[in-house]
């Protein structure tokens, strides 16, 4: 299923849940505009800024978790797009309102619409959300799913990869790294896969030595920090 597809199977299974015309809220946190900003365009018209107060808010200190659903595909959507940038307030909301008892269909639209997400994310990735990305994986357990990350040599495609490395890849390593949510298994697939990357980042380092001195210094300290830090993973 398409990314696009999944948000409207998001719509399809969240419909029932048509919204109270005025959500209460706690008097102290939540205004009378932010009460209207949510009912004065169609669900599907609402921006991230009408929604921005309420996304935090949400089920906390105001409204319910019908509530919540009601507004969930807008708000994933607005994620998705592009169009917000919350996307771990979004998956911790998911937590609090406890989605895996929800009823089998909606959970399965929220598994569908995450995959299509990552694999959408991973297509067309600039840069290495490492917090985004371990935690979907985690709620998926399909580590599989990064090798709709296609990365080539002699192009920009590394680039996301190496900035993970050379910032976060020595954590990665580490036993007690709980910033990507993952199991040992999961982790040490991650760890596998971006390894398998190695000839690449090689072959990358060469061809920037001619073009991008800084940035093969950086491919450079990358290869070198995979070197070292596998010493330390595999014991």
């Amino acid at each position: 299923m398409t990314l696009q597809e999944s948000i409207s199977n998001l719509y399809n299974v969240f419909a029932k849940y048509t919204g109270n015309e005025k959500i209460e809220g706690c008097p102290c946190c939540v205004s009378e505009e932010d009460k209207l900003a949510l009912h004065a365009k169609p669900l599907k018209r609402l921006t991230n800024q009408d929604l921005l107060n309420y996304a935090f808010k949400a089920m906390t200190t105001w409204g319910t978790e019908d509530d919540y659903k009601h507004f969930l595909p807008r708000i994933c959507e607005l994620n998705a797009t592009g169009l917000s940038y919350d996307e771990d307030l979004l998956i911790d909301k998911l937590w609090y309102g406890k989605w895996l008892t929800w009823p089998s269909e909606e959970i399965d639209a929220i598994r569908i619409f995450l995959r299509a997400w990552l694999i959408d994310f991973l297509e067309n990735i600039t840069f290495f959300n490492s917090r985004f990305i371990g935690q979907i994986i985690s709620i998926l357990n399909e580590p599989e799913i990064l090798n709709y990350w296609k990365i080539t040599a002699k192009n920009e495609s590394s680039k996301p990869l190496v900035d993970f490395i050379y910032s976060e890849y020595h954590e990665l390593i580490r036993p007690t790294y709980d910033l990507l949510d993952l199991t040992y298994s999961q982790r040490k697939f991650f760890i596998e896969w971006i390894d398998g990357k190695a000839s690449i980042l090689e072959e990358d380092f060469f061809y920037y030595e001619k073009i991008d001195a800084k940035y093969a210094k950086k491919v450079s300290d990358a290869l070198y920090i995979m070197e070292q830090e596998n010493k330390s993973f595999k014991g």
